[in-house]
This record gives structure tokens, C-alpha cells and sequence, in this order.
């Protein structure tokens, strides 16, 4: 009776030693075919059904291999009792370790002597304490080591501020690992953006599947693969006073012969931040509020000329230039001239809007609220050459916890101030000057004369619109003969208006200087002293000449414009002598010398006449001596006459009598010309 009994029976070697039974370990399988008749059977041949778990075909690595016979039959003949075995091997493969169990079963078939494939038998797995004792299947069952692992990291691209705030990209890169043996499918990714107050928030883009790491699809990821996801987030305003982004993902996908899905929540992917798992992604927000102020002026003017009267309109603009939103923006201006005095503004400021549709009091970051605000130049700010302003504005933080401010500055970086420069208007300078010099005499007698003392008062005032500086004072002084004479003490200072000095007169100030002239005999004879002062000043970059000629602040004198300061003087004076100035030295005892009628009651005395070079031909004291022989009678006499006794030509000379201070006869100087005829 033919009869053959076929054994499959397998064993695993652990290739990836990880201690159990999947993907890539290699499953042996040992056949045996035993003739359990009493007659040769031959012509053995086999199919090989090997499935997965979900019945579906797998394909051996190594298909059946006939490895040898117990008598020594040779491939396809066993004899009675005879026991042929063969090999054949199967690498498990991801799908297949999926489904948690490898079936693999074989059917031999075999001719009986006359007979064709009446021998068959469906193998057994060689373990009849299973339950089963004949013909089950032999069962590798796999072991699913399922998991997940989610990371995310965050990297902040700055929108050039170097601060990171609203405005800036957020780039996150999720990373999802498969952990285990296992595929996973079904992956879903929820992601949770909250700002650090706990309220939610969006993200821009994204979360968007950029790959997997063994090139599984989107939603699956094989055993030991990694899928990446990335996403953005553009940092808003309102976030930035919570001081943080706080972000996590969580991926929950299914597994093979599992009912429920795994899951897990991301890491930040920094394990020395004190939490080594699930902790949330966070981006650390730095708060820092900034303004800047410019003030800007323009004038309209009809004539050009920047002075009273013009208007000033001033354009402010308030810019947030920090990373966080502002409430509560308060300007406050301060208008100056350039002595210091507080000005006020005609109009304003007046809020005019904000680039990026804020209300008055508010700015958005990166915004820009406009104010306008006028002034028209008062005459007395013009007067002081600048007009000064500036404003201060300040805001707060939306939670109120930080205050900032700023000092408009003029936006002209080319002035050598590039920041918190007040805005200057500099008023069109027009410097005047206005001179009045006026006299008083101090008289011992009723008349004005020789002695007497000229006091001169030089008011210099500033009709102009600017200071000038550097006051130069000249003064010209002439008899009433035309001769110069000259101050007996010259102008010094003696007081000035706020503000102004002795070396430099505000506009609309006066200066007053004093000078002192003492008459002598000589100006009296003359009948008057007239004196003029020219007062002269520089302003900043002005180049033309300012300077005015004193008026006699007489407007009834038929002058009303730099008249000279005239001073009439009283000629009083009774000569005690009389000098002769005709000499005709003939012997016929007329005129035959230089008589002078009084001069003995006066010895004390000098006579020097000169020709008509100018030339000294006749000097001596005491005139005319005890003897007539020392009066003047035509000859050359003194110490430094060019010749000595020499008779001198016909001719006119000129004569210069003195007497000293303490004994004169009315004056110390007597001069005139006398005529010489000497033939």
C-alpha cells in the first residue's frame, strides 16, 4: 500500500538581533517526505503555498532544495521507510511581518509502481500539542514593536531688525519617526499654535509633507522611517506682548492587527532644557518698543525773506520703529526763540492720520502717525534771529508695562546732528544799526569855552532782526577851523539792555557808551566842535558791511539822518596883548622889530617864528629880552635855526607865542603871521 507523511517545520534566525520575530529575519524550512508504505514511490513532485497573515501570497526566497534521502534515493524516489529532505528559506518582509504571522505549506505527490501521482500529502507542521495532528499549517508568528516618535524644531528668519517680532518668519520643520517594525498608516497631524497668553493662533502655511527618509507617501511610513513636514507662522503684533509662540504637533497613525490608533505629541528636539520629552516648541518672543520722531518746518513768506509775520508749518511724524504695537501716543511741543523765551503755537498739532489706518493715540509696528502744527513769527521771537522747536513724544506697550520716548530730531543728518536736533528756522537776518551821540557840557562860568568839559553819550540800538557782535566804535572829532582833534578819554562802556554787552547788541537792545573831550583856548577860537562816530558790527554768515554814522538825535535841525554832534563854543576872550606883525628893521625907529604891546607883564614866554617852509629861523625865551638887540628884527636866532644872525629875506612868517598854564595873558598860545621887510 503506498503512503507518504510530508513534515515541514521551521526556525528563525534574528538578523537585525533585535529579539524577535520580524522584517528582515530569515525563516529555515526543513521538509521531510517519509514512505510510510511497503512500496516504492517515485516521481515526487511539490507546490509550496506560503501566505501572510492576510492570506495573501508571499514568494520563498529560497525555494524547496533537495538536500538528500535516509537510504540514499536519489531525487524524486523514496523507498519503503526511506525519508527525503529538502530546504527552502523565506526573508520576512515588511508586509508580511505586518500582518503578524508567515503560513507556509507543502503538498508532495508521488507514483506508485503502475500508477501515476496516486500518492499526495498536505504537510504538517510536526507539532501535534497545537491542537491539530495532522495537516496544519507550519506558523511563524511575527511581533509588531510599534511606535512614534514627533519632533519639532522652530528656526526664526528676521525681518532685518535684528529683534525677533512681529513681522518675522517662524519656520517649523516637524519630523515624524516610525519607532518600530512595523508599517504605519493613516498618518494625522494636528497641530496646536497658541500665543504665550494660551490663545490660539493660526499658522501662515503649512503644515506641507516635504518627503520621508525610505520614500513612503504622504500618510505612511515604513518601519525606521522618518517623514518631514514643515510649516510657517509670520509673527503678529497682538502676539508679541505675551512674550511667546508656543507650538506642538501630534501625529496619531494606525498599525497592522492593532483596534486603536498610536499616537504621540512632539518634542522640542532639546533634551537639556530640563524636559526630555513632549515639551512644547517655543519661540521666545523680545519685546521692544522704539519711536522716532522728526519734526520738519517749511515758511511761506511772499517776499522771500524770513521775518515777522511769516508762517511757520511744522509736519511731525511719529514712527514705531520697535516690534510691538503703542497705545496711549502723546505729543508735547516746545517752542523757544533764541533767547529761550516759550513761544506759543498760532494752531496744533493737529493729528492728520496714520499710514497703516491706526487711530489718533495708537500706532501699529512699522507705522507712521502725521501731526501738522503753525505758528505765525511774532516780532519779538524774529528779533532774537531763530525760531527753536522740538517735540517730545511719548507711548506705552499694550499691557502697559513698558514706556518709551523720543526728542523730534530736524531729519537733515547733514548738519552735523544726526539725532534729537531741535528744528531751527533761522529768520532772514536784516541787521540795523541806529546811532545817536549826544553831548553835554560841564561849564564853570556861563559860558562855553576853553576848560570846559564836552561829556559825549553814544547810544547804539539794534533796529534789525538779528544780533550783532564784534561792535567797533570810531570816533572823528574837528575844531570849527576844520582841524582834527581828539577825545580826551575814549568811548568806553557804561550799560546795556537784557541781553546785550558792551561788544554786541541784541535786536531791539541798546548799548551806551560814554566819551569825555576837554576844550582847549584853541577849539574856542575856532567857534565850535563838531564830532561824528561810526559804529560798525559783524553777523554770522553775513558778508556785507554794518555799520551806521551817529546822528545828532536833533530831527528839528533840518537833519534828520547821521548829522554830525555840533557843540558851539562862546569866544569871550579880551587879549591882555597885541602883537605888531609888521617889522621894517630900516633905523627910522617904526617897526624896526617885532613889537608885542603887554608881553613884559608876561616874561615868562617862548616866541618861535618859522618861515613860510615851515622852516624854525627865530627862537628865543622871555620875549623881547632886556635889550631891543634880543627882539626880532630880521636876522636868523635860536639853537636850531639853520644859520645864526643871518638877515632874512623879506617876506611872510609865522609866529607861535607861549606861556605857560599857571601865568598867561588869557591863553597859552597866541599864533598868526607877521610880514617881513627886510630890503
Amino acid at each position: 500500500i503506498p503512503a507518504i507523511e510530508v513534515t515541514k517545520t521551521a526556525t528563525i534566525t534574528d538578523n537585525n538581533n533585535n529579539g524577535i520575530n520580524d522584517t528582515s529575519d530569515t525563516i529555515s524550512y526543513t521538509i521531510t517526505v517519509e514512505n510510510k508504505g511497503n512500496i516504492v514511490v517515485s516521481g515526487l513532485s511539490f507546490v509550496d503555498n506560503l501566505t501572510d497573515g492576510n492570506g495573501k501570497d508571499l514568494v520563498l526566497t529560497t525555494p524547496p532544495t533537495f538536500v538528500s534521502s535516509s537510504q540514499g534515493s536519489v531525487k524524486g524516489v523514496i523507498l519503503p521507510g526511506e525519508t527525503a529532505t529538502y530546504f527552502a528559506n523565506y526573508i520576512i518582509g515588511q508586509r508580511a511581518s505586518d500582518t503578524g504571522v508567515i503560513r507556509n505549506s507543502i503538498v508532495f505527490t508521488g507514483n506508485s509502481p503502475g500508477k501515476v501521482a496516486d500518492v499526495t500529502d498536505i504537510s504538517d507542521d510536526g507539532d501535534d500539542t497545537d491542537g491539530n495532528s495532522s495537516d496544519d499549517q507550519t506558523e511563524i508568528f511575527t511581533v509588531s514593536n510599534i511606535g512614534l516618535e514627533v519632533t519639532k524644531t522652530a528656526k526664526v528668519t528676521d525681518n532685518g531688525d535684528s529683534k525677533i517680532g512681529a513681522g518675522d518668519i517662524v519656520e517649523y520643520t516637524i519630523t515624524v519617526e516610525n519607532k518600530g517594525n512595523s508599517t504605519l498608516s493613516d498618518l494625522e497631524l494636528i497641530d496646536t499654535l497658541t500665543d504665550g497668553e494660551g490663545n490660539n493662533l493660526a499658522l501662515s502655511n503649512g503644515p506641507f509633507f516635504s518627503g520621508a527618509s525610505q520614500q513612503s507617501g504622504e500618510g505612511t511610513l515604513v518601519g525606521g522611517e522618518t517623514a518631514t513636514y514643515i510649516a510657517f507662522y509670520i509673527i503678529e503684533e497682538k502676539v508679541i506682548p505675551t512674550g511667546k509662540i508656543v507650538n506642538t504637533a501630534e501625529v496619531s497613525a494606525t498599525g497592522p492587527n492593532l483596534n486603536y490608533r498610536i499616537s504621540d505629541i512632539s518634542d522640542d528636539g532639546d533634551d537639556n532644557d530640563g524636559n526630555t520629552v513632549d515639551d512644547p516648541t517655543i519661540v521666545l518672543l523680545e519685546e521692544s518698543p522704539m519711536i522716532e520722531v522728526t519734526k520738519t518746518a517749511t515758511v511761506s513768506s511772499e517776499d522771500q525773506i524770513i521775518d515777522s509775520g511769516d508762517l511757520i508749518t511744522y509736519t511731525i511724524t511719529v514712527e514705531n520703529t520697535g516690534n510691538s504695537p503703542l497705545k496711549n501716543l502723546i505729543i508735547q511741543d516746545n517752542l523757544r526763540d533764541a533767547l529761550g523765551n516759550t513761544l506759543k503755537l498760532s494752531n496744533g498739532p493737529f493729528f492728520t492720520g496714520a499710514d497703516k489706518g491706526s487711530i489718533e493715540g495708537k500706532l501699529k509696528i512699522g507705522e507712521t502717525a502725521t501731526y501738522i502744527a503753525f505758528y505765525n513769527i511774532e516780532s519779538e521771537a524774529a528779533e532774537t534771529g531763530t525760531i527753536i522747536n522740538s517735540v517730545n513724544a511719548s507711548a506705552e506697550n499694550l499691557d502697559g508695562s513698558k514706556q518709551v520716548s523720543d526728542i523730534s530730531d530736524d531729519g537733515d543728518d547733514t548738519d552735523g546732528n544726526i539725532l534729537d536736533d531741535p528744528t531751527e528756522i533761522q529768520i532772514t537776518p536784516r541787521p540795523e544799526l541806529e546811532v545817536t551821540k549826544t553831548a553835554s557840557v560841564t561849564s564853570r562860568d556861563e559860558f562855553i569855552g576853553a576848560g570846559d568839559v564836552i561829556t559825549y553819550t553814544i547810544s547804539i540800538r539794534n533796529t534789525g532782526n538779528v544780533k550783532i557782535n564784534d561792535l567797533t566804535i570810531e570816533d572823528t572829532m574837528y575844531d570849527g577851523n576844520g582841524g582834527r582833534i581828539y577825545l580826551s578819554t575814549n568811548p568806553y562802556h557804561v550799560s546795556s539792555t537784557s541781553g546785550s554787552d558792551q561788544n554786541s547788541v541784541l535786536p531791539g537792545g541798546i548799548v551806551i557808551y560814554e566819551a569825555i573831550y576837554n576844550i582847549t583856548q584853541a577849539d574856542a577860537y575856532t567857534g565850535f566842535i563838531e564830532n561824528i562816530v561810526q559804529v560798525s558790527g559783524t553777523v554770522p554768515n553775513y558778508n556785507l558791511p554794518i555799520f551806521d554814522f551817529s546822528d545828532d538825535g536833533d530831527d528839528d535841525d533840518g537833519n534828520t539822518t547821521d548829522d554830525p554832534t555840533v557843540t558851539e563854543l562862546d569866544n569871550q576872550f579880551e587879549s591882555k596883548i597885541e602883537v605888531f606883525t609888521l617889522v621894517t628893521p630900516n633905523n627910522d625907529g617904526k617897526n624896526d622889530i617885532l613889537f608885542i604891546r603887554g608881553i613884559e607883564d608876561y616874561p615868562n614866554n617862548l616866541l618861535r617864528i618859522f618861515n613860510r617852509w615851515g622852516v624854525l629861523v627865530f627862537e628865543v625865551k622871555n620875549y623881547p629880552g632886556r635889550v631891543n638887540s634880543d627882539a626880532f628884527s630880521g636876522f636868523s636866532r635860536g639853537r636850531i635855526t639853520i644859520d645864526q644872525n643871518v638877515k632874512l629875506p623879506s617876506g611872510t612868517y609865522y609866529y607861535v607865542l607861549t606861556f605857560p598854564e599857571e601865568d598867561n595873558p588869557g591863553k597859552t598860545e597866541y599864533v598868526g603871521y607877521l610880514f617881513l621887510y627886510n630890503d
